[in-house]
């Protein structure tokens, strides 16, 4: 996902897509970026699925993971949008980058969680005694 949105950035500050659709150049960004979308929302959505299914831990994690799925769709949907207005609508274009940081963020997260471990207490030395030496 990472790199999706680097080739999103790349192509944003480029005009990478303005440029393909106006003049027929640099089309191998949008190519790319599109072609890799697909990959990369299907292994995002594996990973939410997976995760709900599993149970545990990650399956207590579902607001994180539906915030992902969530994101997943919107980006999908402003991605499709944008290109079929044309970029046309700046706040389309704007909030299909403004998705894809959120989405990275919320990744980033969830990468970042891990369990709470949960001490285990040996009975043998949680028992304070009164012979301990005393030194003077």
């Amino acid at each position: 996902a990472f790199v999706q949105c680097l080739l999103g950035g790349s192509m944003a500050t480029r005009w990478g897509a303005q440029k393909c659709l106006s003049f027929n150049q640099s089309c191998q960004l949008l190519s790319s970026h599109h072609k890799f979308a697909f990959l990369v929302a299907a292994m995002v959505l594996i990973f939410v699925i997976s995760s709900l299914c599993v149970g545990g831990w990650t399956r207590s994690q579902w607001p994180l993971l539906m915030g992902v799925f969530l994101l997943v769709s919107a980006q999908i949907s402003l991605g499709v949008l944008t290109m079929q207005l044309g970029l046309k609508q700046p706040f389309l274009t704007v909030s299909h980058q403004v998705v894809a940081a959120l989405l990275i963020a919320l990744l980033s997260a969830l990468s970042c969680l891990r369990p709470q471990r949960k001490e285990v207490i040996n009975p043998e030395s949680s028992i304070d005694t009164f012979l301990e030496a005393c030194h003077g």
